[in-house]
């Protein structure tokens, strides 16, 4: 079930820290699944997810939140521009090296290839 933002959002102001795990508990594997969709390793998503919601706490808790539409959208903005950050932050890393191993702990042989074609299909485009 969706969460209310606007609920979401006012207990988190007040201070109800099981509104923030709630939402926490929510997004989080889809966010993951996103955002390594988006990077190509599956850690750096993760990374990625846990920046993502140390500033949507700040932003939810500060009341700049803009309860605009629904929460679970906003995390996924907030994610997807997380990711891309990350992704140039790692290109500029590995500009003249050898592609990354992708591997991940529980990734197969053809999550690996599906990952590395993805890599270097945003690797071409434009920043």
């Amino acid at each position: 079930m969706p969460l209310d933002s606007h609920d979401v959002a006012a207990r988190m102001r007040s201070g109800d820290v099981a509104a923030f795990r709630e939402l926490v508990e929510c997004h989080t594997a889809s966010l993951v699944r996103l955002a390594a969709r988006l990077i190509g390793d599956v850690q750096l998503a993760e990374d990625v997810v846990q920046e993502s919601f140390v500033k949507a706490h700040r932003v939810m808790t500060d009341g700049s939140f803009e309860e605009r539409g629904r929460i679970g959208m906003w995390l996924h903005r907030v994610v997807t521009n997380g990711a891309m950050d990350a992704r140039r932050r790692h290109r500029r890393f590995r500009s003249g090296a050898e592609p990354p191993d992708w591997s991940t702990s529980t990734g197969d042989v053809e999550n690996r290839v599906a990952l590395r074609e993805l890599a270097a299909w945003l690797d071409q485009l434009p920043e």
